[in-house]
């Protein structure tokens, strides 16, 4: 699901939260960089370096992301980085080392260790697409972190780990709906301790023990999308949640 409408991370406004403006990452060129000799020592910038048909060669892609890896192992004013196409695990952990990084986007590639992220100390919004991860507890050692995408992780069913993630206050679990794995996730109870959230959302997921008890305490709750939700549990939320506007547990119609 990707959201069509834009809030800042201030305010929501409307009933289909976005992760703050541009989320995940901000793109005002409005293009991918291909060649590190294309970065104009931008704040933002979206690059596709792998997957590259003609004119490239098997070659270059070589060396294009070798050139990439370098670059990102010194310093530049880059703060948003997305990576738009495959990512290799050498390619992430040299994405780690660009340690002023703000927003990170990683669309997909055979990931599976995320402890390169500890790194990244400033990293306030993460969007994490289809990988190999079955371990997400990095994630909660970013201390600034307020915004977390996790899309298609069909390896990870415990959230757990979450719940030391105390600045949270946006964050979207996603599986895929065209694939034929569907994402599981055990239940809600990583979200209990996330007291500043104010946007989750759930969708495409099978949800194994889909208690709601433990999102009664998030008063701060403006917007909550869940799978499935009969009347006795929205009934319980609406009642429990006095900021809740926005999402399916509001607006039966997705709205």
């Amino acid at each position: 699901m990707n959201f069509k409408v834009h809030y800042t991370p201030r305010q929501i406004t409307t009933k289909r939260p976005f992760f703050g403006t541009g989320w995940p990452v901000r793109n005002p060129s409005g293009t991918c960089l291909v060649e590190r000799s294309e970065y104009r020592r931008q704040k933002y910038a979206w690059i596709a370096c792998t997957q590259l048909g003609p004119p490239y060669k098997p070659a270059d892609q070589k060396r294009i992301v070798r050139d990439w890896c370098e670059f990102f192992r010194g310093d530049s004013p880059l703060r948003e980085l997305a990576l738009r196409s495959r990512v290799a695990p050498q390619l992430f952990e040299a994405v780690c080392c660009h340690r002023q990084l703000t927003r990170l986007h990683v669309k997909w590639g055979p990931v599976k260790d995320l402890t390169p992220l500890r790194k990244l100390q400033q990293l306030e919004g993460l969007s994490l697409g289809t990988t190999s991860v079955e371990d997400i507890s990095p994630v909660a050692d970013l201390p600034a972190l307020t915004m977390l995408q996790l899309v298609n992780l069909k390896h990870v069913r415990d959230l757990g780990p979450l719940a030391a993630a105390a600045r949270l206050q946006f964050l979207e679990v996603e599986g895929y709906w065209q694939g034929p794995q569907k994402t599981h996730l055990l239940n809600l109870e990583f979200a209990r301790e996330l007291h500043d959230l104010r946007a989750l959302s759930i969708g495409y997921v099978i949800v194994e023990d889909l208690d709601v008890t433990p999102l009664l305490g998030l008063t701060r709750l403006e917007y909550l999308d869940l799978p499935s939700v009969s009347q006795r549990d929205r009934d319980r939320l609406l009642e429990a949640l006095p900021a809740l506007r926005y999402g399916n547990v509001v607006h039966s119609d997705g709205g």
